[in-house]
């Protein structure tokens, strides 16, 4: 998921592990992983290259899919309770 993410802010696939890998030497993505990642980017790039929003913001929805919107943040969410 942290490298999905850097992917979104403009880093390679590649760049990306090597970052998290940096910081977490255990983050060892196998085949399947690493080829999903590899697709993300293609089709994140793919979207900026069609016009879409290509910045990680674009991943923020604040519909939850049911027409209601979310809260704000966790505390909101957990004070309504």
């Amino acid at each position: 998921m942290a490298c999905a993410v850097l992917v979104a802010q403009g880093y390679s696939a590649p760049d990306a592990l090597r970052i998290v890998r940096r910081a977490r030497w255990q983050a060892l993505p196998n085949d399947r992983q690493l080829a999903a990642l590899v697709d993300f980017e293609r089709n994140w790039r793919n979207r900026a290259s069609a016009g879409a929003v290509d910045n990680a913001a674009a991943l923020h929805d604040s519909s939850n899919g049911f027409g209601q919107t979310q809260p704000a943040n966790v505390g909101d969410d957990v004070a309504s309770t």
